[in-house]
């Protein structure tokens, strides 16, 4: 099964996640929250390049696992951040 436009845009959301949290990276007092948006953005990455979570492949297997960690640790520290930044 080919990879569909809505794939494509998911991981491209997640790349751009990961985008911004490198870019909040970059000052000491917005770490925890750059963490938790750059492992969201790779989540979400990994979340449109395994078609939701749902292909069964051994590599996506694997990205799938990776990418439900990356959203446990993640999420959490991106509300944290928030909470802190905001």
């Amino acid at each position: 099964m080919p990879i569909s436009a809505k794939d494509i845009l998911v991981a491209a959301v997640g790349l751009v996640l990961a985008v911004i949290g490198g870019w909040y990276a970059l000052a000491p007092y917005t770490r925890i929250l750059a963490a938790g948006l750059v492992l969201v953005g790779l989540a979400t990455i990994a979340l449109g390049v395994t078609r939701g979570f749902i292909d069964s492949s051994p590599l996506t297997s694997v990205l799938s696992k990776l990418g439900m960690l990356a959203y446990v640790v993640g999420i959490p520290a991106l509300l944290y951040g928030l909470y802190r930044f905001m």
